[in-house]
C-alpha cells in the first residue's frame, strides 16, 4: 500500500493535470467556429508572461484565447494564426514589439474575403483590441489586469473574463457575455447593440444601452449602474447594491432581488420579485403599472403610491389617499431590515404574495 502522503501528493498532481486538459479542451477555439480549408501560423514568439497586446483590425473578425498551458506551461507564448478559406488573399498582418512586454498587431484586408484571426497570449496578459469596421471580437478565458474591447460595427463576445478592470464597447454591434465577467466592468451598446450576461460579479458594473435591450441572469457586484433609452431591463437575480435608469419607453423585469434597488423608469411596465431587502429601496415609474411579488414582509416596510394599487394575499396593510392617490403601507412596525417604496404617476400596482423558494428563482433562465 503506497503511504498516505504519496497518495495525497499523486492526487494532487492527478487534479492539477485534469484541470490543464479541461482548461485547454475548452479554450482550443482553432477553427472551432467554421470548418477552414487553411489554417495558416503566422507568428509565434517568445514573450513575458505578463504582456500588454493590442491588437487593431479593419474587418477581420478576431478571437483572443490563452495559449495552450499543456504545450507551454510557463505561459510565454504569442501565437497568431490566420483561418481562411482561400490560398491568397489581401490580408496584411504586421506583429511590432513597442517595448520589451508590449505587442501591437495590425491586421488589415478585403472585407469580402472569409477569414478569422485567431491570436493565442498568454493568460495573464492585458489585451487592448480595437476593430474600425465590420469584424467581431471574441475573447475568453483570460486572467488579467486590464481587457479594452472597442468595435464599430462588429459585436462583442466574452467567455469566462477575470481582470481588475474591463471595457467593452461598440457602436453598431451587441455585446454577449457569457460565463462569468469579473472585475470592474463598463459595458457600453449603441444605437439598436443588446447586451447579455450571464453572471457579473466585481467591485462595480456600469451597463449603458441606447435603444438594446439589457439582460442579466445574476448580477452579484456591490455596485452596478443599467441605464438605457429605450432598451428593456431584465435581471434574472439581483444582488447587493444596483440601480436602474430608463430614460424612455421600455419595461424593468428583476427577478429575485436581494438586496437595494434604485429604478426610474420613464414609461413602461416593471414586474419586481423581492427574496430579501436591505436597506432602502425606491422604485419610480412615469407611467405604466409595476407588478410586485412579495415573500415574507415582516422584517421589511413596504410604502406603495399609485392611481391604484390591488393587493392579492393576506397583508395587514394601512390604506389612506393624497392628492388622488392611493397610499398602501404595511409589513415591519419598529425597526427592520430593509425598506421599499414605489411610486407610479400615472397607473397602477399590483401587489402578490411570493412563496419563499419561488422568490430564489431557481428553475427560470433568462437570456
Amino acid at each position: 500500500m503506497l503511504p498516505r502522503v504519496l497518495i495525497r501528493t499523486l492526487s494532487l498532481r492527478a487534479a492539477s493535470e485534469g484541470i490543464k486538459q479541461r482548461f485547454w479542451s475548452s479554450t482550443a477555439v482553432l477553427g472551432s467556429a467554421k470548418n477552414w480549408k487553411i489554417v495558416e501560423k503566422v507568428a509565434d514568439r517568445q514573450v513575458p508572461p505578463l504582456s500588454n497586446v493590442t491588437i487593431n483590425s479593419s474587418d477581420c473578425p478576431v478571437v483572443v484565447c490563452p495559449a495552450d498551458p499543456q504545450q507551454y506551461p510557463d505561459s510565454d507564448r504569442l501565437l497568431i494564426y490566420l483561418l481562411k478559406d482561400q490560398e491568397n488573399d489581401s490580408t496584411d498582418l504586421q506583429l511590432v514589439q513597442a517595448t520589451p512586454n508590449s505587442f501591437n498587431i495590425d491586421v488589415h484586408g478585403s472585407t469580402d474575403e472569409q477569414k478569422t484571426l485567431e491570436i493565442h497570449v498568454p493568460v495573464q496578459s492585458n489585451v487592448s483590441a480595437f476593430c474600425s469596421g465590420g469584424g467581431d471580437v471574441s475573447v475568453k478565458y483570460l486572467h488579467s489586469d486590464r481587457l479594452a474591447v472597442v468595435t464599430s460595427s462588429g459585436s462583442i463576445s466574452t467567455k469566462d473574463i477575470r481582470c481588475s478592470e474591463i471595457v467593452l464597447a461598440t457602436q453598431g454591434g451587441s455585446v454577449a457575455c457569457t460565463g462569468v465577467l469579473q472585475g470592474k466592468i463598463n459595458i457600453k451598446a449603441m444605437s439598436q447593440g443588446t447586451i447579455s450576461c450571464q453572471r457579473l460579479q466585481g467591485p462595480l458594473a456600469n451597463v449603458e444601452s441606447e435603444k438594446g435591450d439589457v439582460s442579466i441572469a445574476s448580477d452579484y457586484c456591490d455596485r452596478s449602474s443599467v441605464t438605457t433609452h429605450s432598451g428593456s431591463v431584465k435581471f434574472g437575480s439581483l444582488h447587493r447594491k444596483c440601480k436602474v435608469e430608463i430614460t424612455g419607453k421600455a419595461d424593468l423585469i428583476a427577478a429575485g432581488l436581494d438586496g437595494r434597488l434604485q429604478a426610474v423608469v420613464k414609461e413602461g411596465n416593471a414586474d419586481v420579485q423581492v427574496s430579501n431587502l436591505v436597506g432602502h429601496s425606491n422604485i419610480e415609474l412615469g407611467k405604466g403599472n409595476v407588478k410586485l411579488r412579495l415573500g415574507e414582509t415582516d422584517n421589511n416596510l413596504i410604502r406603495l403610491s399609485a392611481d391604484q394599487v390591488n393587493m392579492c394575499g393576506e397583508f395587514e396593510a394601512e390604506n389612506s389617499s393624497e392628492n388622488g392617490k392611493n397610499l398602501v403601507r404595511f409589513g415591519r412596525k419598529g425597526d427592520g431590515q430593509g425598506d421599499l417604496k414605489v411610486s407610479v404617476l400615472e397607473g397602477e400596482i399590483l401587489v402578490e404574495k411570493s412563496s419563499w423558494i419561488a422568490s430564489l428563482n431557481l428553475n427560470k433562465k433568462y437570456n
